[in-house]
Protein backbone atom coordinates (compact mmCIF):
# COMPACT_ATOMS: atom_id res chain seq x y z
CA UNK A 1 0.00 0.00 0.00
CA UNK A 2 1.87 3.34 -0.80
CA UNK A 3 1.35 5.92 1.26
CA UNK A 4 1.67 9.84 0.69
CA UNK A 5 5.14 10.99 3.00
CA UNK A 6 3.85 14.48 4.52
CA UNK A 7 5.13 17.53 6.84
CA UNK A 8 4.49 16.63 10.29
CA UNK A 9 3.75 20.15 12.06
CA UNK A 10 4.50 21.13 15.82
CA UNK A 11 2.11 19.37 17.79
CA UNK A 12 -0.28 21.31 20.09
CA UNK A 13 -2.80 19.48 22.38
CA UNK A 14 -5.00 21.54 22.90
CA UNK A 15 -6.18 21.61 19.81
CA UNK A 16 -6.97 17.49 20.05
CA UNK A 17 -10.43 17.76 20.83
CA UNK A 18 -11.67 19.62 18.27
CA UNK A 19 -10.43 17.69 15.56
CA UNK A 20 -11.40 14.71 17.11
CA UNK A 21 -14.53 16.09 17.13
CA UNK A 22 -14.53 16.76 13.32
CA UNK A 23 -13.33 13.55 12.77
CA UNK A 24 -16.35 12.14 14.51
CA UNK A 25 -19.13 14.41 12.81
CA UNK A 26 -17.56 13.55 9.15
CA UNK A 27 -17.78 9.78 10.20
CA UNK A 28 -21.26 10.11 11.66
CA UNK A 29 -22.14 11.81 8.63
CA UNK A 30 -20.73 8.34 6.38
CA UNK A 31 -22.64 5.96 9.05
CA UNK A 32 -26.36 8.03 9.39
CA UNK A 33 -26.46 8.35 5.56
CA UNK A 34 -30.03 6.97 4.74
CA UNK A 35 -29.41 3.53 2.68
CA UNK A 36 -31.66 0.93 0.47
CA UNK A 37 -33.09 -2.12 2.30
CA UNK A 38 -32.15 -5.33 1.08
CA UNK A 39 -34.72 -6.57 -1.44
CA UNK A 40 -37.69 -8.32 -0.21
CA UNK A 41 -38.69 -12.36 -0.10
CA UNK A 42 -34.43 -12.62 0.17
CA UNK A 43 -34.97 -13.71 3.58
CA UNK A 44 -35.96 -17.33 4.82
CA UNK A 45 -39.38 -17.16 6.98
CA UNK A 46 -38.61 -15.75 10.74
CA UNK A 47 -35.33 -13.57 10.28
CA UNK A 48 -35.74 -9.69 10.00
CA UNK A 49 -33.59 -8.13 7.65
CA UNK A 50 -31.58 -5.10 8.63
CA UNK A 51 -31.41 -2.30 6.38
CA UNK A 52 -28.29 -2.10 4.69
CA UNK A 53 -27.86 -0.40 0.80
CA UNK A 54 -25.66 1.04 -1.76
CA UNK A 55 -23.90 4.63 -1.16
CA UNK A 56 -25.75 7.49 -1.97
CA UNK A 57 -24.17 10.23 -3.90
CA UNK A 58 -24.11 12.39 -0.33
CA UNK A 59 -22.51 9.36 1.00
CA UNK A 60 -19.69 10.08 -1.44
CA UNK A 61 -19.27 13.40 -0.51
CA UNK A 62 -19.14 12.78 3.05
CA UNK A 63 -16.79 10.10 2.87
CA UNK A 64 -14.92 12.20 0.77
CA UNK A 65 -14.99 15.02 3.93
CA UNK A 66 -13.83 12.66 6.25
CA UNK A 67 -10.74 11.72 3.84
CA UNK A 68 -9.61 15.67 4.34
CA UNK A 69 -9.93 15.53 7.62
CA UNK A 70 -8.45 12.46 8.65
CA UNK A 71 -5.29 14.02 7.14
CA UNK A 72 -5.20 16.82 8.28
CA UNK A 73 -5.62 15.24 11.41
CA UNK A 74 -3.05 13.25 11.51
CA UNK A 75 -0.34 15.80 10.32
CA UNK A 76 -1.31 17.39 14.08
CA UNK A 77 -1.89 14.54 16.00
CA UNK A 78 1.07 11.72 14.71
CA UNK A 79 3.26 12.33 17.63
CA UNK A 80 0.62 10.72 20.02
CA UNK A 81 0.48 7.88 17.51
CA UNK A 82 3.33 5.50 18.93
CA UNK A 83 1.30 5.30 22.46
CA UNK A 84 -2.13 4.60 20.29
CA UNK A 85 -4.39 2.25 22.63
CA UNK A 86 -5.87 -1.09 20.90
CA UNK A 87 -8.87 0.34 18.17
CA UNK A 88 -12.17 0.71 20.10
CA UNK A 89 -15.54 1.16 18.72
CA UNK A 90 -16.08 5.20 17.97
CA UNK A 91 -12.02 5.84 18.00
CA UNK A 92 -11.05 7.95 15.70
CA UNK A 93 -6.86 8.89 15.79
CA UNK A 94 -5.46 7.03 12.95
CA UNK A 95 -2.07 7.28 10.92
CA UNK A 96 -1.85 8.64 7.77
CA UNK A 97 -3.48 7.50 4.58
CA UNK A 98 -6.36 5.14 6.12
CA UNK A 99 -9.35 6.26 4.40
CA UNK A 100 -7.92 6.64 0.49
CA UNK A 101 -8.65 3.85 -1.64
CA UNK A 102 -6.00 2.14 -3.16
CA UNK A 103 -5.43 1.96 -6.63
CA UNK A 104 -6.23 -1.23 -7.94
CA UNK A 105 -4.82 -4.87 -7.20
CA UNK A 106 -5.23 -7.40 -8.68
CA UNK A 107 -5.61 -9.85 -5.80
CA UNK A 108 -8.01 -6.84 -3.41
CA UNK A 109 -11.34 -6.01 -5.52
CA UNK A 110 -12.51 -4.41 -2.43
CA UNK A 111 -11.34 -2.14 0.38
CA UNK A 112 -12.42 -1.09 4.30
CA UNK A 113 -12.76 2.84 4.17
CA UNK A 114 -12.61 3.05 7.88
CA UNK A 115 -10.58 6.08 9.27
CA UNK A 116 -9.81 4.36 12.43
CA UNK A 117 -8.98 1.19 11.02
CA UNK A 118 -5.19 1.20 9.55
CA UNK A 119 -4.87 -0.63 6.56
CA UNK A 120 -2.19 -3.35 7.10
CA UNK A 121 -0.59 -5.26 4.60
CA UNK A 122 -2.09 -7.52 1.93
CA UNK A 123 -0.92 -11.81 2.77
CA UNK A 124 -1.78 -14.27 1.10
CA UNK A 125 -3.73 -17.55 2.66
CA UNK A 126 -1.68 -20.93 2.37
CA UNK A 127 -3.86 -23.47 1.12
CA UNK A 128 -5.97 -25.06 3.86
CA UNK A 129 -8.39 -27.50 4.86
CA UNK A 130 -8.30 -29.75 1.72
CA UNK A 131 -6.44 -32.92 1.21
CA UNK A 132 -5.50 -34.12 -2.67
CA UNK A 133 -8.49 -36.07 -3.23
CA UNK A 134 -10.74 -33.86 -1.73
CA UNK A 135 -13.50 -31.48 -3.13
CA UNK A 136 -15.77 -29.25 -1.11
CA UNK A 137 -18.92 -27.71 -3.30
CA UNK A 138 -21.96 -25.44 -2.10
CA UNK A 139 -25.62 -25.18 -3.70
CA UNK A 140 -27.98 -22.68 -2.76
CA UNK A 141 -31.46 -22.18 -4.09
CA UNK A 142 -32.06 -19.88 -6.42
CA UNK A 143 -28.45 -19.07 -5.99
CA UNK A 144 -29.47 -17.30 -2.51
CA UNK A 145 -28.44 -19.46 0.54
CA UNK A 146 -30.23 -17.80 2.45
CA UNK A 147 -32.87 -19.39 1.13
CA UNK A 148 -31.47 -22.85 1.42
CA UNK A 149 -27.64 -23.88 1.18
CA UNK A 150 -26.31 -27.31 0.99
CA UNK A 151 -22.47 -27.86 1.42
CA UNK A 152 -20.51 -30.88 1.37
CA UNK A 153 -16.95 -32.16 1.68
CA UNK A 154 -15.93 -35.20 -0.22
CA UNK A 155 -13.07 -37.66 -0.37
CA UNK A 156 -12.54 -41.20 -1.51
CA UNK A 157 -13.99 -43.63 1.27
CA UNK A 158 -10.82 -44.40 3.88
CA UNK A 159 -11.65 -47.24 6.66
CA UNK A 160 -8.37 -46.30 8.16
CA UNK A 161 -9.48 -42.26 8.05
CA UNK A 162 -13.01 -39.93 8.98
CA UNK A 163 -13.77 -37.13 6.11
CA UNK A 164 -13.20 -33.84 8.07
CA UNK A 165 -16.76 -32.72 8.63
CA UNK A 166 -18.06 -30.22 11.25
CA UNK A 167 -20.24 -30.78 14.67
CA UNK A 168 -23.63 -30.12 12.82
CA UNK A 169 -22.72 -32.16 9.63
CA UNK A 170 -23.76 -35.59 8.58
CA UNK A 171 -21.78 -37.97 7.04
CA UNK A 172 -22.67 -40.29 4.12
CA UNK A 173 -21.13 -42.38 1.03
CA UNK A 174 -21.70 -42.58 -2.15
CA UNK A 175 -20.13 -45.02 -4.40
CA UNK A 176 -16.44 -44.98 -2.79
CA UNK A 177 -16.59 -41.56 -1.52
CA UNK A 178 -17.41 -40.29 1.55
CA UNK A 179 -19.37 -37.10 2.42
CA UNK A 180 -19.45 -34.25 5.08
CA UNK A 181 -22.98 -33.10 4.54
CA UNK A 182 -24.20 -29.81 6.04
CA UNK A 183 -27.04 -26.99 5.43
CA UNK A 184 -28.84 -24.20 5.73
CA UNK A 185 -32.54 -23.24 5.97
CA UNK A 186 -33.18 -27.21 5.41
CA UNK A 187 -34.48 -29.49 7.84
CA UNK A 188 -32.89 -33.22 8.33
CA UNK A 189 -35.05 -34.56 6.22
CA UNK A 190 -34.50 -32.28 2.99
CA UNK A 191 -31.08 -32.06 3.72
CA UNK A 192 -30.82 -36.42 3.53
CA UNK A 193 -32.48 -35.74 0.24
CA UNK A 194 -30.63 -33.55 -1.35
CA UNK A 195 -28.25 -35.22 -0.85
CA UNK A 196 -29.03 -38.35 -1.97
CA UNK A 197 -29.53 -36.99 -5.28
CA UNK A 198 -25.19 -35.74 -5.63
CA UNK A 199 -24.37 -37.88 -8.54
CA UNK A 200 -20.58 -37.67 -9.90
CA UNK A 201 -20.72 -34.85 -12.85
CA UNK A 202 -19.19 -34.94 -16.39
CA UNK A 203 -17.49 -31.86 -15.48
CA UNK A 204 -17.55 -30.22 -12.17
CA UNK A 205 -16.90 -33.47 -9.79
CA UNK A 206 -20.64 -33.43 -8.58
CA UNK A 207 -24.35 -32.45 -9.73
CA UNK A 208 -27.13 -31.78 -7.86
CA UNK A 209 -30.26 -32.02 -10.66
CA UNK A 210 -32.85 -30.82 -8.48
CA UNK A 211 -35.11 -27.79 -9.85
CA UNK A 212 -33.86 -24.57 -8.28
CA UNK A 213 -30.84 -25.44 -6.84
CA UNK A 214 -27.24 -24.39 -8.71
CA UNK A 215 -23.52 -24.94 -7.87
CA UNK A 216 -22.28 -21.44 -6.32
CA UNK A 217 -19.06 -22.51 -5.19
CA UNK A 218 -16.14 -25.15 -5.92
CA UNK A 219 -12.95 -25.83 -4.06
CA UNK A 220 -10.10 -28.13 -4.96
CA UNK A 221 -6.32 -28.42 -3.52
CA UNK A 222 -5.06 -26.99 -7.02
CA UNK A 223 -7.25 -23.24 -6.20
CA UNK A 224 -5.38 -19.99 -5.89
CA UNK A 225 -4.92 -19.06 -3.16
CA UNK A 226 -6.73 -16.47 -1.10
CA UNK A 227 -5.71 -13.03 -0.06
CA UNK A 228 -6.71 -11.40 2.96
CA UNK A 229 -6.02 -7.48 4.37
CA UNK A 230 -6.11 -6.72 7.93
CA UNK A 231 -7.58 -3.23 9.06
CA UNK A 232 -6.57 -2.14 12.71
CA UNK A 233 -5.37 -4.91 13.15
CA UNK A 234 -9.31 -6.37 13.78
CA UNK A 235 -11.13 -6.48 10.99
CA UNK A 236 -10.11 -8.58 7.58
CA UNK A 237 -11.11 -8.10 4.17
CA UNK A 238 -11.04 -11.40 2.05
CA UNK A 239 -11.07 -12.41 -1.87
CA UNK A 240 -11.19 -15.82 -2.96
CA UNK A 241 -12.80 -17.27 0.03
CA UNK A 242 -13.26 -20.99 -0.72
CA UNK A 243 -16.51 -23.41 -0.39
CA UNK A 244 -15.18 -24.20 3.27
CA UNK A 245 -16.96 -21.03 4.17
CA UNK A 246 -20.40 -22.36 3.46
CA UNK A 247 -19.61 -24.60 6.17
CA UNK A 248 -19.30 -21.68 8.70
CA UNK A 249 -22.43 -20.25 7.29
CA UNK A 250 -24.63 -23.69 7.69
CA UNK A 251 -23.49 -22.75 11.90
CA UNK A 252 -24.72 -19.17 11.64
CA UNK A 253 -27.12 -18.88 14.26
CA UNK A 254 -28.77 -15.44 12.51
CA UNK A 255 -28.57 -14.68 8.94
CA UNK A 256 -30.04 -11.55 7.21
CA UNK A 257 -29.51 -9.87 3.79
CA UNK A 258 -27.35 -6.83 3.10
CA UNK A 259 -25.73 -4.95 0.06
CA UNK A 260 -22.66 -4.41 -0.06
CA UNK A 261 -20.96 -2.14 -2.47
CA UNK A 262 -24.24 -2.77 -4.81
CA UNK A 263 -23.71 -6.49 -4.57
CA UNK A 264 -26.28 -8.85 -2.59
CA UNK A 265 -24.78 -10.12 0.43
CA UNK A 266 -25.56 -11.85 3.66
CA UNK A 267 -24.25 -10.63 7.28
CA UNK A 268 -23.94 -13.90 9.44
CA UNK A 269 -23.68 -13.79 13.27
CA UNK A 270 -22.38 -16.07 15.32
CA UNK A 271 -22.93 -17.43 19.01
CA UNK A 272 -19.85 -15.78 19.74
CA UNK A 273 -20.80 -12.81 19.05
CA UNK A 274 -18.61 -12.48 16.00
CA UNK A 275 -20.05 -11.37 13.12
CA UNK A 276 -18.87 -12.56 9.53
CA UNK A 277 -20.39 -10.51 6.16
CA UNK A 278 -19.86 -12.49 2.52
CA UNK A 279 -20.95 -11.53 -0.93
CA UNK A 280 -19.52 -12.44 -4.53
CA UNK A 281 -17.62 -10.07 -6.82
CA UNK A 282 -19.36 -9.94 -10.01
CA UNK A 283 -16.97 -10.18 -12.71
CA UNK A 284 -14.32 -12.58 -10.90
CA UNK A 285 -17.32 -14.63 -9.16
CA UNK A 286 -14.86 -14.86 -6.12
CA UNK A 287 -16.55 -15.19 -3.09
CA UNK A 288 -15.48 -12.30 -0.59
CA UNK A 289 -15.43 -11.89 3.52
CA UNK A 290 -15.27 -9.51 6.04
CA UNK A 291 -14.64 -10.46 9.40
CA UNK A 292 -16.16 -8.37 12.46
CA UNK A 293 -14.97 -9.54 15.85
CA UNK A 294 -17.29 -9.53 18.59
CA UNK A 295 -16.43 -6.29 20.39
CA UNK A 296 -16.65 -4.50 16.91
CA UNK A 297 -20.17 -6.44 15.93
CA UNK A 298 -22.24 -3.60 17.04
CA UNK A 299 -20.65 -1.76 14.09
CA UNK A 300 -21.24 -4.23 11.23
CA UNK A 301 -23.62 -2.20 9.19
CA UNK A 302 -21.37 0.88 9.46
CA UNK A 303 -18.35 -1.06 8.29
CA UNK A 304 -20.24 -3.04 5.66
CA UNK A 305 -21.28 0.85 4.46
CA UNK A 306 -17.47 1.92 4.24
CA UNK A 307 -16.66 -1.49 1.90
CA UNK A 308 -15.78 0.29 -1.58
CA UNK A 309 -14.24 -1.33 -4.75
CA UNK A 310 -11.00 -0.60 -5.69
CA UNK A 311 -11.76 -0.66 -9.27
CA UNK A 312 -15.14 0.35 -11.52
CA UNK A 313 -15.39 -3.31 -12.43
CA UNK A 314 -17.44 -4.00 -9.41
CA UNK A 315 -20.32 -1.83 -10.90
CA UNK A 316 -20.09 -3.72 -14.15
CA UNK A 317 -22.62 -6.82 -14.07
CA UNK A 318 -21.74 -10.10 -15.59
CA UNK A 319 -23.56 -10.32 -19.03
CA UNK A 320 -23.59 -13.73 -20.88
CA UNK A 321 -23.64 -11.08 -24.32
CA UNK A 322 -21.16 -8.82 -24.28
CA UNK A 323 -20.56 -6.43 -27.61
CA UNK A 324 -19.43 -8.58 -30.28
CA UNK A 325 -15.66 -9.15 -31.13
CA UNK A 326 -14.36 -7.84 -33.63
CA UNK A 327 -14.73 -10.05 -36.77
CA UNK A 328 -17.44 -12.92 -35.08
CA UNK A 329 -20.98 -12.58 -34.15
CA UNK A 330 -22.31 -13.61 -30.83
CA UNK A 331 -25.84 -15.08 -30.32
CA UNK A 332 -27.63 -17.09 -27.51
CA UNK A 333 -29.27 -20.02 -28.14
CA UNK A 334 -32.93 -19.77 -27.87
CA UNK A 335 -34.99 -23.55 -28.83
CA UNK A 336 -33.60 -26.86 -30.78
CA UNK A 337 -35.57 -28.72 -32.85
CA UNK A 338 -35.52 -32.22 -34.72
CA UNK A 339 -34.72 -35.51 -33.76
CA UNK A 340 -31.29 -35.37 -31.58
CA UNK A 341 -27.81 -37.18 -32.73
CA UNK A 342 -26.88 -40.37 -31.30
CA UNK A 343 -23.89 -39.65 -28.17
CA UNK A 344 -20.75 -39.96 -30.05
CA UNK A 345 -18.90 -42.96 -29.63
CA UNK A 346 -15.26 -42.59 -30.60
CA UNK A 347 -14.83 -46.52 -30.09
CA UNK A 348 -17.24 -47.45 -32.90
CA UNK A 349 -15.52 -47.96 -36.49
CA UNK A 350 -18.53 -46.16 -37.79
CA UNK A 351 -20.29 -43.32 -36.65
CA UNK A 352 -24.19 -43.77 -37.09
CA UNK A 353 -24.75 -39.97 -37.00
CA UNK A 354 -22.96 -39.73 -40.13
CA UNK A 355 -25.30 -38.85 -43.30
CA UNK A 356 -28.43 -37.99 -41.14
CA UNK A 357 -29.35 -34.27 -40.73
CA UNK A 358 -28.10 -32.23 -37.53
CA UNK A 359 -30.55 -30.96 -35.16
CA UNK A 360 -32.35 -27.74 -36.30
CA UNK A 361 -31.97 -24.81 -33.60
CA UNK A 362 -32.83 -21.35 -33.44
CA UNK A 363 -30.97 -18.43 -31.34
CA UNK A 364 -31.59 -14.57 -30.37
CA UNK A 365 -31.01 -14.28 -34.53
CA UNK A 366 -33.36 -16.23 -35.84
CA UNK A 367 -33.32 -19.88 -37.35
CA UNK A 368 -29.41 -21.35 -37.36
CA UNK A 369 -28.59 -21.86 -41.00
CA UNK A 370 -26.51 -23.94 -42.97
CA UNK A 371 -25.23 -23.15 -46.60
CA UNK A 372 -21.85 -23.90 -46.33
CA UNK A 373 -19.00 -26.73 -45.00
CA UNK A 374 -19.42 -25.40 -40.86
CA UNK A 375 -17.66 -26.73 -38.01
CA UNK A 376 -19.08 -26.88 -34.49
CA UNK A 377 -17.07 -26.77 -31.87
CA UNK A 378 -18.42 -27.55 -28.55
CA UNK A 379 -16.21 -26.23 -25.54
CA UNK A 380 -16.35 -25.44 -21.86
CA UNK A 381 -14.80 -22.44 -20.14
CA UNK A 382 -13.54 -24.51 -17.27
CA UNK A 383 -12.07 -27.52 -19.64
CA UNK A 384 -8.53 -27.48 -19.45
CA UNK A 385 -8.44 -29.46 -22.54
CA UNK A 386 -10.57 -26.44 -24.33
CA UNK A 387 -8.28 -23.90 -23.75
CA UNK A 388 -5.64 -26.05 -25.89
CA UNK A 389 -7.61 -26.45 -28.51
CA UNK A 390 -8.98 -23.16 -29.11
CA UNK A 391 -5.87 -21.59 -29.80
CA UNK A 392 -5.05 -24.08 -32.41
CA UNK A 393 -8.00 -24.06 -34.30
CA UNK A 394 -7.26 -20.52 -34.61
CA UNK A 395 -4.24 -21.41 -36.01
CA UNK A 396 -5.43 -24.10 -38.85
CA UNK A 397 -7.90 -21.05 -39.90
CA UNK A 398 -5.27 -18.72 -39.88
CA UNK A 399 -3.52 -21.44 -41.56
CA UNK A 400 -6.17 -22.09 -44.05
CA UNK A 401 -6.07 -25.13 -42.97
CA UNK A 402 -9.79 -25.86 -42.55
CA UNK A 403 -10.88 -25.32 -46.77
CA UNK A 404 -12.85 -22.21 -45.22
CA UNK A 405 -15.07 -24.15 -43.46
CA UNK A 406 -17.14 -21.83 -41.73
CA UNK A 407 -16.47 -22.53 -37.39
CA UNK A 408 -19.22 -21.51 -35.05
CA UNK A 409 -17.68 -22.38 -31.50
CA UNK A 410 -20.98 -23.38 -29.12
CA UNK A 411 -20.22 -22.34 -25.39
CA UNK A 412 -21.62 -25.03 -23.16
CA UNK A 413 -21.68 -26.56 -19.76
CA UNK A 414 -21.38 -23.36 -17.82
CA UNK A 415 -19.97 -23.41 -14.10
CA UNK A 416 -20.12 -20.05 -12.33
CA UNK A 417 -18.02 -21.63 -9.50
CA UNK A 418 -15.67 -23.02 -12.19
CA UNK A 419 -12.02 -21.76 -13.47
CA UNK A 420 -12.92 -19.00 -16.54
CA UNK A 421 -16.53 -18.09 -15.95
CA UNK A 422 -18.35 -16.06 -17.51
CA UNK A 423 -17.35 -17.64 -21.12
CA UNK A 424 -17.57 -13.91 -22.98
CA UNK A 425 -14.57 -12.87 -20.97
CA UNK A 426 -12.65 -15.98 -21.34
CA UNK A 427 -13.05 -16.33 -25.06
CA UNK A 428 -12.08 -12.86 -25.81
CA UNK A 429 -8.87 -13.30 -23.72
CA UNK A 430 -8.39 -16.17 -25.90
CA UNK A 431 -8.54 -14.11 -28.93
CA UNK A 432 -11.68 -15.93 -30.39
CA UNK A 433 -13.04 -13.91 -33.57
CA UNK A 434 -15.48 -16.45 -35.20
CA UNK A 435 -19.24 -17.17 -34.65
CA UNK A 436 -20.62 -17.86 -31.34
CA UNK A 437 -23.29 -19.39 -29.82
CA UNK A 438 -24.19 -19.69 -26.11
CA UNK A 439 -25.80 -22.97 -24.90
CA UNK A 440 -28.69 -22.77 -22.72
CA UNK A 441 -26.81 -25.00 -20.07
CA UNK A 442 -27.69 -26.05 -16.27
CA UNK A 443 -25.35 -24.08 -14.54
CA UNK A 444 -23.46 -26.96 -12.92
CA UNK A 445 -21.13 -27.75 -15.73
CA UNK A 446 -23.54 -30.32 -17.53
CA UNK A 447 -23.91 -30.30 -21.31
CA UNK A 448 -26.50 -27.60 -22.10
CA UNK A 449 -29.54 -28.47 -24.56
CA UNK A 450 -27.48 -27.51 -27.69
CA UNK A 451 -24.72 -29.84 -26.93
CA UNK A 452 -27.03 -32.59 -26.02
CA UNK A 453 -28.81 -32.44 -28.91
CA UNK A 454 -25.53 -33.21 -30.67
CA UNK A 455 -24.20 -36.14 -28.63
CA UNK A 456 -21.52 -34.87 -26.80
CA UNK A 457 -19.55 -36.90 -24.61
CA UNK A 458 -17.38 -34.63 -23.14
CA UNK A 459 -15.08 -31.33 -24.62
CA UNK A 460 -14.32 -30.55 -26.90
CA UNK A 461 -16.24 -31.59 -28.97
CA UNK A 462 -16.19 -31.47 -33.52
CA UNK A 463 -18.93 -32.16 -35.73
CA UNK A 464 -18.72 -31.09 -38.84
CA UNK A 465 -21.52 -30.77 -41.02
CA UNK A 466 -21.91 -29.89 -45.11
CA UNK A 467 -23.61 -27.17 -47.35
CA UNK A 468 -26.83 -29.51 -46.59
CA UNK A 469 -26.73 -29.57 -43.08
CA UNK A 470 -25.57 -33.09 -42.83
CA UNK A 471 -23.12 -34.89 -40.82
CA UNK A 472 -20.32 -35.50 -42.49
CA UNK A 473 -17.82 -36.37 -39.01
CA UNK A 474 -18.01 -36.19 -35.36
CA UNK A 475 -14.53 -35.67 -33.26
CA UNK A 476 -14.17 -35.73 -29.23
CA UNK A 477 -10.77 -34.81 -27.60
CA UNK A 478 -7.93 -32.59 -28.68
CA UNK A 479 -7.06 -32.40 -32.29
CA UNK A 480 -4.06 -31.75 -34.13
CA UNK A 481 -3.61 -28.84 -37.36
CA UNK A 482 -3.65 -32.41 -39.66
CA UNK A 483 -6.93 -33.52 -37.91
CA UNK A 484 -8.54 -30.73 -37.95
CA UNK A 485 -7.95 -30.08 -41.62
CA UNK A 486 -8.93 -34.07 -42.12
CA UNK A 487 -12.40 -33.34 -40.22
CA UNK A 488 -12.64 -30.20 -42.50
CA UNK A 489 -12.03 -32.43 -46.05
CA UNK A 490 -15.37 -34.81 -45.24
CA UNK A 491 -17.21 -31.90 -45.59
Amino acid sequence: MNTDTQHVPEHDPEHDPEIIARLRSALDEVAAAPLASAPAGSMPPGRKSSEHGTWSAGRWIAVAASVALVAGAVAVIAANLSNRQPVQSGATTVPASTVAVPAEDDAMHYFLAAADLAPGEVTSLPACCLQPDEVAMAWALDGDPANGLLVMRAAPTDPEVSPATTPTATVITIGGTSMAIDSYGLTAVERDALASALMPGSGLPWVLPVEGWSVIALQSPSDSPAHSQLFGGRVAVTAGVSAEAFFTFASATTVSATTVAGNPGWVLEYIDGATLVLWRHPQSGEWMQLDVPADLADRTDALVAAIVPTTDSNTTPVTMAPPTVEGGHQADLTAVSGDPLTTFDSSLTLDPAVGTPAPAFTTTDGPFTVDSPTLLLFAAHWCPHCNAEIPRVLAALEAGQLRGARVVLVSTADAGAAANFPPTAWLQGLGWTEEVVFDISPGDGSAGQLATAFGAPGWPYAVMLNADGLVTARAVGEMTADQLAALAATA
